[in-house]
């Protein structure tokens, strides 16, 4: 079992190759800020909020847990994908009980511990440094520029006449040329021709990130649909778009860990038609709450005898 205290550990002996204590103060700081905000308006809007949570929709609810889940099934899959044709490659069980197990690395100060302590795994079971970085780059390039083009493409589309039109265009535009990027610098990294085969292997690793990003959005729209009237007379477009978008801009806001109060208030602003904006941010916060409990149920699978096949975690030791 991987507890807290091996975490704290490995972040202690890794904190050297991330050392940058400025932006670690200002997430800390930026972390306190949003909590405060977010606790502000929850309290200036308990009154509706309550209406809200009262009427919530439990079985939309347990839709959102359930796409939640699934979408964690895909960052392992991938990883199976990149590493197929190397002479290191890992199981889709041992992939996911790799990932499945570290998640709690996601909760220790700093954002980036889970994608570490994966990586370190993953390279004990002999994957090379530069397929390391290629997963990585897979998932950060393909996550973020899927959000953007189709986040920024639909705020174009939905808001033509508008600032939003602008900035969905340069957004499309800005994660188009990080998959593109990505997906040329590739083969030179991991020192493979740029042939029918990797075109193959790239389709496949697009395919599941985009579905891991959009049953995540799904998840989102379905929690917000379980609280009447949270996001009445919203289009699904332009929900869907809006969410996308505003994921994207959490990941790119350094300085606020995982995205935190810039998401919220980024969908906030943008969704129109729907509850207030304190109200609407408050709802989106606890989404979060989903995300934890979907987290302990994915790394409970992982460490039970049900994430593991004995045989295949031989064969890749």
């Amino acid at each position: 079992m991987f507890s807290f205290v091996r975490l704290g550990s490995l972040r202690r002996r890794l904190q050297p190759l991330v050392n940058n204590r400025l932006i670690d103060l200002i997430q800390k700081v930026f972390f306190v800020v949003a909590i405060i905000f977010v606790g502000l308006l929850a309290w200036a809007s308990r009154d509706s909020i309550g209406l809200i949570v009262r009427g919530a929709n439990w079985e939309l609810l347990g839709l959102a847990l359930i796409a939640l889940m699934l979408h964690h099934l895909f960052a392992p899959a991938m990883v199976t994908r990149v590493l197929r044709r190397s002479e290191h490659q890992l199981s889709i069980t041992v992939a996911f009980r790799i990932y499945g197990r570290r998640l709690p690395a996601r909760y220790l100060p700093g954002g980036i511990w889970h994608a570490i302590s994966t990586t370190l795994d993953y390279h004990s079971r002999g994957v090379p440094p530069r397929y390391l970085l290629a997963i990585n780059l897979f998932q950060m390039a393909f996550i973020n520029g899927f959000s953007f083009v189709l986040g920024g493409g639909g705020l174009a589309l939905i808001r033509r006449g508008t600032i939003w039109e602008h900035l969905g265009f340069l957004g499309a535009l800005a994660g188009l040329l990080m998959i593109v990027g990505a997906v040329a610098y590739v083969p030179k990294l991991v020192r493979v021709q740029f042939s029918r085969l990797y075109i193959i292997d790239v389709f496949w690793v697009s395919l599941y990130m985009l579905a891991m990003l959009t049953l995540f959005v799904f998840s989102l729209m379905f929690y917000l649909a379980a609280f009447p009237g949270i996001i009445r007379d919203v289009g699904l477009l332009e929900l869907f778009s809006v969410l996308m978008f505003a994921r994207g801009v959490g990941f790119i806001a350094f300085f606020s860990p995982k995205g935190i109060g810039i998401f919220e208030a980024v969908s906030a602003g943008l969704i129109e038609g729907g509850e207030s904006f304190s109200p609407l941010v408050v709802v989106l916060a606890g989404f979060r709450l989903l995300g934890i409990l979907t987290d302990a149920l994915i790394w409970s699978v992982a460490i039970s005898p049900l994430g593991s096949n004995p045989k295949s975690l031989r064969e890749n030791k």
